[in-house]
């Protein structure tokens, strides 16, 4: 009897690292995966090694998309190699399992790139909407505050507005900085590396200044009654 087809030695079944069926829900997964941690992890006489390959295995099972692509990358190693003719024996089943993968994984990386893009258009319209809003409540209503608090309560809120746009733009032209929320979990404690800090600081700097001012120069030339 011929033996069973088995993966190349690259694969990694996620499944049976977290010990669950292919059929098995989003909540079977997540239970898997906690009870497999408690045992994995460091602190409980686990290793990283372990405790890495977890979160790597419930990163991709965990999400719908990526459990789709993986499931045909999984399907592609465990099917019965194709019959070859005699004029395409001398190619390698394992060369084109690789391709297979690598066609995957670019496939992988389109789909996160365009959901990186369309959130961050979606940022920029959502804080564009917000900050028109209430300029426009600024502009009517912002010559009666008088007090030092409440002109820095508009500020800093027209300063979130700001920090939006500059997040937005960035999500668009640098997909990568806002794949990382996608993939942050505190669970998981996949903490981003610490340029990626940086660059969210300088955006939450500049957004604010930029909102800030936009602000003062809409309280100095605000109205003192709208009547």
């Amino acid at each position: 009897m011929a033996s069973a087809y088995q993966p190349s030695e690259s694969f990694i079944d996620y499944y049976q690292v977290l010990g669950v069926t292919p059929t098995a829900t989003v909540a079977v997964i997540k239970q898997a995966y906690r009870q497999a941690a408690k045992k994995a992890h460091p602190d409980a006489g686990g290793s990283a090694d372990a405790m890495d390959r977890l979160n790597d295995a419930y990163g991709v099972l965990g999400d719908a998309d990526k459990r789709a692509i993986f499931d045909q990358e999984r399907t592609q190693h465990y099917a019965p190699p194709p019959v070859q003719s005699a004029a395409s024996a001398a190619t390698s089943p394992q060369v084109q399992s690789e391709a297979q993968i690598n066609a995957a994984r670019q496939e992988l990386r389109r789909l996160r790139v365009a959901y990186a893009r369309h959130s961050g258009l979606e940022v920029i319209r959502w804080s564009l909407v917000a900050g028109a809003g209430f300029a426009a409540l600024t502009w009517l209503f912002g010559g009666m505050l008088d007090t030092f608090a409440a002109r820095l309560i508009i500020m800093s809120i027209l300063g979130g507005a700001g920090f939006g746009l500059v997040f937005g733009i960035t999500s668009i032209t640098d997909p990568d900085f806002r794949l990382v929320l996608l993939d942050f979990s505190w669970q998981n404690r996949q903490w981003p590396r610490r340029d990626w800090w940086l660059i969210l600081t300088a955006q939450l700097v500049t957004g604010c200044i930029l909102g800030g001012i936009f602000g003062w120069w809409l309280l100095r030339h605000a109205s003192l009654t709208i009547f």
